[in-house]
């Protein structure tokens, strides 16, 4: 279950997550094009990724946003599409801050620290990449 394997502990200004999906989960084929990709986490998200990692290990940044808003959950088209080979794969890293000065604000109080899990509610958090890949 997500829940359990995303845990951020109240007061921590870092929190990170981290995934590896190699290009097979992606499907058979021997090479995929992708178009696009978006970044969804919620309130404590402070930063994340999305990247292809080469079979060499050199990484090529598809989306990075520094300074994360709730705002930004929005698909972003890449310039030119990026190929994604058998032996590459998909990149997702997420980072929270669930730190006092960070928390969601309820009619207009901001709330206390807690411990946060996976979960659909604005006060739970995701981390999500999504792609657009085609099959080439």
């Amino acid at each position: 279950m997500a829940r359990d394997l995303m845990h951020i502990a109240a007061d921590d200004p870092d929190a990170t997550v981290s995934v590896l999906a190699p290009a097979r989960a992606v499907g058979r084929s021997d090479n995929f094009e992708i178009y696009w990709a978006d970044l969804h986490m919620h309130t404590l998200g402070s930063r994340g990724e999305l990247a292809v990692v080469r079979e060499d290990g050199t990484r090529e940044c598809l989306l990075r946003v520094d300074d994360w808003k709730f705002e930004w959950q929005e698909t972003f088209f890449l310039k030119n599409p990026v190929t994604l080979g058998p032996g590459d794969s998909l990149y997702l890293e997420c980072h929270w801050d669930n730190t006092a000065g960070h928390q969601y604000i309820a009619n207009g109080e901001r709330l206390p620290v807690q411990d946060v899990w996976w979960g659909d509610g604005s006060r739970d958090e995701m981390c999500l990449g999504n792609f657009l890949v085609v099959q080439r």
